[in-house]
């Protein structure tokens, strides 16, 4: 069944309480009506479905893109000046752009379209997604400007051959680092969806929106 939205908040009800009493303002023990219905809609400000589909459609453009410019890396990886630009390190850029670019679809979700526990795994999926995407594409772009740093640093001018294996260990690095400190922060203290109460209040105190 679909997800379905939190209610607002209960209504008051009167209850009686075994061997008590009570007097109200009105001097008698006669329960006070209930509190008329709220004139004004509770607010949930979800997501709109127009803003979710545009970015969710921005999203996948990004996508889409680079993962057509990886297969064109691939398809002209042995024309000269693909193979000068180093054909792995724009596959890394174009593989880190796609995780990036997948974290606007976790951060589309809320409980409108999913329920707690699928709103708490998208919520700790997004760092994932986009540290991982970050360190992919920024080491690729370090290594190749420590590689081009490497061959015209050469006082002596001689012949210098840097092989990829020679430029792994920043991206080995950073990526051990992220994987080490986002699985501790999902173990000890894992994000989680929360919907809060803002502070509007009808004539009675009762809250008419959230977030």
């Amino acid at each position: 069944s679909p997800p379905t939205s939190p209610p607002p908040p209960a209504p008051i009800v009167w209850v009686d309480m075994p061997g008590k009493s009570y007097k109200y303002s009105d001097s008698t023990s006669d329960f006070p009506p209930p509190l008329p219905p709220s004139s004004t809609n509770f607010e949930l400000n979800q997501l709109q479905p127009g803003m979710r589909g545009a970015g969710l459609a921005l999203a996948g453009l990004a996508m889409f893109l680079a993962a057509f410019f990886s297969w064109w890396t691939y398809r002209y990886r042995k024309v000269r000046v693909v193979t000068a630009s180093q054909p792995m390190f724009l596959h890394m850029i174009c593989a880190g752009s796609v995780l990036m670019a997948a974290t606007i679809v976790t951060l589309s979700i809320d409980d409108g379209v999913a329920d707690q526990r699928g709103c708490d795994a998208a919520c700790m999926l997004s760092p994932w997604l986009f540290s991982y995407g970050f360190v992919i594409a920024f080491s690729a772009l370090f290594s190749k400007t420590w590689r081009i740093n490497k061959i015209f640093h050469n006082p002596q001018l001689r012949r210098i051959k840097v092989t990829t294996r020679d430029v792994m260990p920043p991206f080995v690095l950073l990526l051990t680092i992220n994987t080490i400190i986002l699985s501790v922060w999902t173990a000890v203290s894992p994000l989680t969806w929360q919907r809060s109460y803002l502070d509007g209040r009808d004539q009675f105190g009762r809250p008419i929106a959230s977030y």
